[in-house]
């Protein structure tokens, strides 16, 4: 190998990397503040090379995975400086060779409230004991660091069971006021539908799921809400309305009455979620669409007869249940000085309209 992985770990963390490249034909390659920079002074990777990368990040039977299904997840953990510093990495092969991404776990869960939820909305989530949330946002949008937030809050404040379907364990919790069990899909776990359905018969009061993929998860969530459970997990959806939408077109379509209307008074909240990065500082900034639908009879009636078009207009007249719209939350991160206009313009749902707000 032409260098020393642990000299390209500790490289990565000392410029603050999110996430580490490693691909046949390539020099290692860091993003940082979500930038992609190749780093200095290495050769481009040969697939000898990328073999023995991958071979400290796989066992022999994830090895065998891998040639099987041509892409596995995973977790590695390392000590750099007397500091463990964990990874979740993917490895997958194309018609080049292969490629490793990893990306960093930091070692501290953000505190709950620097996370930046608008109206202090984090509040009333970790005060539920039922119902479903989901937080939703391309890749790379901070999904698992607010979910994160949210779990270690509830660990401090309460005394619950929790249990977490992880793809794959990525933070790792100790114990506080909770006991939190932690599963990992294909260590642990054959499936997170199947996970949801064992994890109800272990007294769980709340349940992390890392996604909802199919219509068997999906499905096994709704039913964990609404006997009583908090369940919190992702989709990778861009706003409150694509989610709702989203959601119901996971069953069938002679399913989809029944699931509107199970959703509609299970589904407690949506989070749509983008981080913007910020000119001024290093550092991104979250932005966050907030849809509470457990106290908004006109969300849940939209929701229940599929006006999934209806409901950014209700989001926008939400402001007493602490809803906000995207763009309202762009302009208001603008307002205080948080990002520059024009990322928030970039990052707007109706860039238009978010620019003739600025110049008015």
């Amino acid at each position: 190998m032409k260098f020393n992985l642990s000299d390209v770990l500790e490289a990565a963390r000392g410029v603050n990397s999110s996430d580490i490249h490693f691909k046949v034909g390539y020099v290692p390659t860091f993003r940082v503040e979500g930038i992609l920079t190749g780093t200095d002074g290495l050769s481009p990777l040969s697939q000898d090379d990328l073999n023995e990368i991958i071979g400290c990040f796989l066992s022999e039977d994830k090895l065998a995975l891998l040639k099987e299904r041509g892409d596995i997840d995973t977790s590695f953990e390392t000590r750099i400086e007397d500091v463990t510093l964990r990874y979740r990495v993917n490895v997958a092969q194309d018609k080049n060779g292969g490629y490793a991404t990893l990306r960093l776990i930091p070692d501290k869960i953000l505190g709950i409230e620097k996370i930046g939820f608008p109206n202090n909305v984090y509040r009333d989530i970790v005060s539920l004991n039922s119902g479903l949330v989901l937080v939703t946002g391309v890749t790379g949008s901070g999904k698992t660091t607010t979910l994160a937030s949210i779990i270690n809050e509830i660990n401090k404040l309460r005394g619950d069971h929790i249990i977490t379907l992880e793809d794959p364990i990525e933070y790792v919790y100790g114990p506080v006021k909770s006991i939190i069990s932690q599963r990992e899909l294909g260590t642990s776990l054959s499936s997170f539908g199947a996970g949801v359905k064992y994890a109800l018969r272990q007294d769980p009061d709340v349940i992390l799921i890392g996604e909802i993929r199919d219509k068997d998860t999906a499905e096994k969530s709704l039913e964990a809400a609404a006997t009583g459970h908090l369940v919190l997990s992702t989709l990778h959806t861009r706003s409150a309305d694509e989610t709702a939408s989203r959601y119901v077109n996971l069953f069938p379509h002679d399913d989809h009455d029944n699931i509107r209307s199970t959703l509609a008074s299970t589904l407690a909240y949506v989070l749509s979620q983008q981080l913007i990065p910020y000119q001024k500082t290093v550092g991104r900034t979250l932005a966050m669409e907030v849809m509470n639908v457990k106290d908004s009879p006109a969300v849940q009636n939209r929701i229940r007869k599929g006006e999934y078009h209806m409901l950014p207009s209700e989001i926008q007249t939400g402001a007493k249940y602490n809803m906000i719209q995207m763009d309202k939350h762009l302009e208001e991160l603008v307002k205080y000085n948080k990002i520059e206009s024009e990322d928030a313009i970039a990052y707007a749902r109706n860039p238009e309209n978010l620019r003739k707000t600025f110049s008015s």
